[in-house]
């Protein structure tokens, strides 16, 4: 039973850590996209 009950968590730790990655990259994303904005901003200024 104690066996089982590891192996569950460890996939549903498996599963919180994918959420984690997919959501640390869509935030840099998202920070990649504003500074390729602000670099346009400044091009466009120029």
């Amino acid at each position: 039973m104690t066996a089982v009950r590891f192996r569950i968590t460890a996939v549903r730790f498996r599963i919180t850590a994918v959420k984690f990655r997919m959501a640390a990259m869509a935030f840099k994303t998202r920070i990649v996209t504003l500074e390729m904005i602000a670099v346009n901003i400044e091009m466009a200024a120029d």
